[in-house]
């Protein structure tokens, strides 16, 4: 775990996201519907037993010695208690290896907003998080009572929904009144239409894998934060999220930027570098 973190860690990334795993959880299995027992992974899981969250500390912890690179991410938190005993449990393996004589800094701490419950605790959690991260696909799959990997349910999944935007619009609000840096990520992070209901909501830092990259970034160089914002306005306001979708793709149609709907085309080149900065059009 070491060895691989350092590897990645030493290729050059202003900042380097290691989300804590919860080691085991995927072997409980699925419970009744298809959920992976939900309520027993990730941050609980990891928090239920100590020495797997301690030695993912460690070595990430250890991986940032002379780097100094790294954030930790917590998934699926709930509540102040979580967070607050994974930063102790932090600081006590940092002071270890300090004693062990390592320059350890303690890097920023984040949570993934993916519970719904969270949301509203998140002045709360402000003091104790140093970012914030949006998962888009389970904070949706959540918020809509719809397990992703359910066949017979997983036609009503739509990120698109209401319900769903006006929580991510009041996540987007909170956090930046909380002055709480934030990201999201998940497949609507990497739709075009969803980029522009974001864009339009204020989401800034957008976490994608690199093939949609070119397509991302070309379609934030063709649309001017005024025109995302009026068409997220019109996405809150619509009752149905196949209209909504249909109608953002029409928008974009209109600016030329129909082709970036479209999988498997050619944007830039591969190498394109992770997005920066804003879009070209004010």
């Amino acid at each position: 775990k070491v060895a691989l973190l350092v590897a990645v860690a030493e290729t050059g990334y202003q900042r380097l996201g290691e989300r804590l795993r919860s080691i085991g959880a995927d072997a409980l299995g699925s419970g009744v519907g298809g959920f992976r027992r939900m309520g027993e992974e990730y941050v609980r899981f990891a928090l239920d037993n100590p020495a797997i969250l301690v030695s993912q500390l460690h070595a990430m912890l250890r991986a940032d010695h002379g780097l100094g690179n790294l954030q930790i991410m917590l998934p699926m938190i709930s509540d102040v208690s979580e967070v607050q005993e994974a930063r102790r449990l932090a600081n006590t393996v940092a002071a270890a290896l300090t004693a062990e004589g390592l320059d350890i800094r303690m890097p920023p701490l984040g949570v993934m907003v993916e519970i719904p419950a969270v949301v509203d605790v998140l002045p709360d959690l402000a003091p104790e998080i140093d970012f914030a991260c949006v998962g888009s696909n389970d904070l949706a799959q959540y918020l809509l009572a719809v397990d992703r990997g359910n066949p017979r349910v997983v036609g009503r999944y739509d990120y698109l929904h209401p319900g769903v935007l006006g929580c991510l619009d009041v996540i987007a609000r909170r956090v930046e009144d909380l002055g709480i840096r934030l990201s999201i990520c998940g497949e609507m992070a990497a739709d075009p239409v969803g980029v522009v209901v974001l864009l339009g909501l204020g989401y800034r830092a957008l976490s994608m894998n690199a093939y949609s990259l070119p397509r991302i970034r070309a379609l934030i160089r063709g649309i001017s934060i005024r025109e995302a914002q009026a068409l997220a306005r019109s996405a809150l306001a619509c009752r149905n999220p196949g209209s909504s979708r249909v109608a953002i793709a029409a928008a974009l149609a209109g600016l030329g930027l129909d082709h970036l709907l479209a999988h498997g085309g050619a944007f830039e080149s591969a190498s394109t570098p992770a997005l920066a900065g804003s879009p070209s059009r004010p």
